[in-house]
């Protein structure tokens, strides 16, 4: 029995066990729990934002065209002076303007507006 004894060596066994075995995983317990609590909070606040990109581009009427392309999308306006650059800077994602079309380089976006195909 290796822990029945009272000598030096079983103990230096306890410690190398506990410094190979136990600590690693908990560490690793911790870090998966912050990454979770962590994402979660990320999604509480997207919710709590609301999320809706409509009014930034002057709402549905003012929309044209809508084309995703993987985690981009093109969104062809009618009037560019409704939509609100402003909060689009305030995002910090990507938007490009190239006549009446807005370029923006987001995930969350282009899974939020691809369903507004018009073209």
């Amino acid at each position: 029995m290796l822990f029945l004894t009272t000598d030096g060596m079983s103990t230096l066994w306890l410690w190398i066990m506990i410094a190979f075995f136990i600590v690693p995983v908990f560490v690793l317990s911790l870090l998966v729990f912050t990454k979770i609590v962590i994402k979660q909070a990320k999604k509480r606040a997207s919710e709590k934002r609301g999320d809706n990109y409509l009014p930034l581009f002057g709402g549905a009427d003012n929309i044209i065209s809508v084309e995703r392309k993987e985690n981009r999308i093109s969104i062809e306006v009618n009037d560019l002076n409704l939509v609100n650059f402003d909060d689009l800077r305030e995002l910090s994602i990507g938007v490009m303007v190239i006549g009446k079309t807005i370029k923006c380089s987001s995930a969350d976006m282009a899974e939020k507006l691809e369903h507004i195909k018009k073209k």
